[in-house]
Parts: structure tokens; C-alpha cells; sequence
């Protein structure tokens, strides 16, 4: 009994120090890692048969010198040394069962004759899935070609040193739509720079609104400006891409100088036009949100508009989410989501487990719960079950915030938040009026 006279609600029990990563890209292995180095078993587990995720796309980072393939190896290598970190490739989270610090993970692993079902105990689940690009006919209103490409497919021959096919000393244009992502706008403008130096082109840039809101971004735009990258600034209503006598042209009104009254018309003829493609949720994220049981943001990524919520919490503790999978993640944002994340997750299953919960959390009276459900269906944590013995609902401690929704919509008046019983708040009440 706690001084109110109410039960203590607090417990000391030992968790499941257990992590499982979804997803085997950059966020995955960074968090994986990092884990792994207090002492949890950490298990990744990857759709595909390759770790890395769109890093190995990628010729450069904008943001950073180090090569892009040489990162991902160097994360590997401290994987193979760490006996703590299981990989399993071509594998898929199918059932989830549990609560934070006791979950139960069911795991569907692709193999050539058949599919094998795992089963594993964690503590947490931790969602580096990343995201998709798409690049549709539809929204860009052209048609992709020879000479018109995506960024990743440039990425792609810079890579694998295909040069014969970039047209050198000549116009080679980039198309960044209004919406284009401060992730693109970096590496439009890192290979800007790469391919005026390497093949001697005129490189144009058309945009409406550059973000360089990141760091060493607005230094890398003026860098491209001094090394003679063109840019010129239009509405994607003001653009049209034609063909004159089999010449490829972009007609555009350039509103560089709009402010003092110049708006030019002008017509430059390209030999390869390379526009960057959409970043979106991937196509497995309504079956994870299902199966893991959390939100998604207004952008269908994994990131809950929450403001008592740290960004990488999802409304389920015990959950988290990091990367490209919760919206537009760099490098540098992506690492420190991870090390977040690991933090959270320490606290939790390590912390939780020596001390006590302080967390006023919500009490169900067995007496007054008659088993209508409205708790466990109004519940945005998935923190309330059915207790079988007495068929009564039953809040799970570790998983419930305290957030009172479940005592609000409660018929029977069962549920009460541990230190705001009705008593107590109508006497609080009464003195005050």
C-alpha cells in the first residue's frame, strides 16, 4: 500500500535484455552495434539477401567524405566481431505477441524449397525498415529515357565507372521538383560539382525551393555556384521539356531575379536531363503497422505525431523506430536515431529492472469490469489485456503511459489512475470552489 492507501502499482522485475532489429541497412546496423556492446543479444533481420539498405546506391554522401561502401564494410566488419548480433537475411517479422520486456517474436525465413517459422523472446523491437523510391511518369509529366534518368541511376553508372555513357562538355541538366527533399537537393548538388570537374559539362539545376537547411548544405550550394553549376530557379507549372528537329530542349521561365521585376524566357538544350526520385513508406509498412500494433504519421512513415513522445517512441513502449522509416533521414540523423534509440531501450529493460516505476498508471477494480472491451479498444498503447483467470480486463504496467484515456471511457467507472482517484479529485475539487 502506498501513503494514499491505494495499492503500490510499482514492481522491480527482470526484463528481457533481447533486441530485434527489423531491417539490415544503416540504421539497423548502427543500432544493432550499439547495442550490442553493453551485452544484449541483438538478432537483425533483413527482407532481402544483402545488408546496407540505399547506402550501397549511393556514389558519394553529401555531407560526409567517407565513401559510401567503404561505411556500410566498416559496420559489417564490427558485426562479424561481435558474437553478440545474429543476421538472418531473407526474413520477415510475421507475429508479434507480448509486452515491452517479454515479447514474443514469430519470424518467416525465405529459404530455396520452403519458408521456416522462428520463434524468439525479446525485450524490444527496434524498426530500421528505411523507405522506397519511386519515380512515376505521372508526377514528373515526362517520360524516363536514355538521356532522361533518376539520380540513382547516375549514382549507379558513377559507381560502376560507366563514363561512356555521361555526355561530356555538354549540357547535362538536373530537375528538382518543389517537393524534392533536402536529401536530394544534397546530392543533386554533390554531383553537380563531381561531373562539371570530371567531364567539363554545363551543368544546370532547375528548382523552385533548395533546402539547405541541413548542415554543410548552404555551403556545398555555394560551392557549386563558384565552381560554375548554373541554377535556375522556376515554377514546375513554368517548365516544359520538348524536342525541336530531335534536339531536346527545356523551355522554362527562369525567375532567378523576380524580386526586382526580370523574369527571362529561356530555352537550353540538354543532352541528359536527371531528375531524383520520390522517397516514400515502403510497401510493407501497413502489414508492420498491423502486426507491431503502432501508429503512423500523416506521411504514412513510421512516425507518431505525439508531442509526450521522444521521435523515435512509438505509442507502444517497447517499440521504436529509426531512420528512413519514421521520413526524411541523412546520415548524420540517421546514426544519431540509433543511438538515441539504444538509450531508450537500455532504460528500459535494464533500468526498469532494478528500479521501481514511478509512472502513475492506470487500475482496473475486478469487481466493477464487466469484459466490454471499450478499454482495450480505446487503449492507444496497447497497454490493456484480458486476464483469463477472472475474465477481467488487466492493465499491463511497463506497457501503459499513464494517459488516462482508458478511466475517461471506462462505463462502469472501473479504471482509475493511481494517486487521481475520483475521490481524491472531487475533494480537490470541493476545496477549491
Amino acid at each position: 500500500m502506498n501513503k494514499n492507501g491505494q495499492d503500490d502499482n510499482r514492481t522491480s522485475k527482470i526484463f528481457n535484455p533481447d533486441v530485434l532489429v527489423l531491417g539490415g541497412g544503416l540504421a539497423g546496423l548502427q543500432t544493432a552495434i550499439d547495442l550490442a556492446n553493453p551485452g544484449s543479444h541483438v538478432t537483425i533481420i533483413e527482407r532481402t539477401s544483402n545488408l546496407g539498405g540505399h547506402v550501397n546506391q549511393l556514389f558519394s554522401l553529401y555531407n560526409s567524405a567517407i565513401d559510401p561502401r567503404t561505411l556500410i564494410s566498416e559496420k559489417l566488419k564490427d558485426l562479424e566481431k561481435n558474437n553478440d548480433i545474429e543476421v538472418i537475411t531473407n526474413a520477415e517479422l510475421v507475429k508479434l505477441d507480448g509486452f515491452a520486456g517479454d515479447f514474443t517474436a514469430t519470424i518467416k525465413v525465405r529459404s530455396d524449397n520452403e519458408n521456416i517459422m522462428k520463434c524468439i523472446g525479446i525485450g524490444a523491437v527496434i524498426v530500421a525498415t528505411g523507405y522506397k523510391t519511386s519515380f512515376s511518369n505521372v508526377d514528373y509529366g515526362i517520360q524516363a529515357s536514355e538521356n532522361i534518368i533518376t539520380l540513382l541511376q547516375l549514382e549507379d553508372m558513377l559507381i560502376n565507372n560507366n563514363f561512356a555513357s555521361i555526355p561530356q562538355e555538354q549540357n547535362i541538366c538536373f530537375y528538382l521538383t518543389q517537393d524534392a527533399t533536402k536529401i536530394s537537393c544534397g546530392s543533386v548538388l554533390n554531383d553537380a560539382i563531381f561531373l562539371k570537374h570530371q567531364f567539363g559539362s554545363n551543368v544546370f539545376v532547375f528548382f523552385n525551393d533548395m533546402k539547405v537547411y541541413d548542415d554543410g548544405l548552404e555551403e556545398l550550394y555555394l560551392k557549386a555556384q563558384d565552381n560554375g553549376v548554373r541554377f535556375i530557379r522556376c515554377l514546375d507549372t513554368n517548365l516544359e521539356f520538348i524536342k525541336e528537329k530531335g534536339t531536346a530542349i527545356i523551355r522554362v521561365k527562369d525567375q532567378s531575379f523576380k524580386d526586382i521585376g526580370s523574369i527571362s524566357n529561356l530555352e537550353i538544350p540538354y543532352s541528359m536531363l536527371i531528375i531524383p526520385e520520390k522517397i516514400m513508406p515502403t510497401d510493407s509498412y501497413n502489414d508492420l503497422r498491423s502486426i507491431l500494433q503502432i501508429g503512423l504519421g500523416p506521411d504514412n512513415f513510421f512516425q507518431v505525431d505525439n508531442v509526450n513522445l521522444t521521435s523515435v517512441e512509438s505509442n507502444r513502449r517497447g517499440i521504436f523506430t529509426v531512420g528512413g522509416c519514421r521520413g526524411i533521414r541523412d546520415i548524420s540523423g540517421t546514426i544519431m536515431d540509433a543511438r538515441n534509440a539504444v538509450l531508450k531501450t537500455l532504460s528500459l529493460l535494464i533500468s526498469s529492472s532494478d528500479q521501481k516505476d514511478h509512472n502513475q498508471k492506470a487500475k482496473i477494480d475486478p469487481d466493477k469490469c464487466t469484459l466490454c472491451l471499450t478499454c482495450i479498444r480505446t487503449c492507444p498503447h496497447v497497454a490493456i489485456c484480458i486476464e483469463p483467470q477472472n475474465r477481467t480486463a488487466k492493465v499491463v504496467d511497463i506497457a501503459c503511459y499513464g494517459c488516462g484515456i482508458c478511466t475517461g471511457e471506462c462505463p462502469t467507472k472501473a479504471i482509475e489512475l493511481q494517486g487521481y482517484s475520483d475521490e481524491q479529485i472531487s475533494k480537490e475539487i470541493g476545496e477549491l470552489v
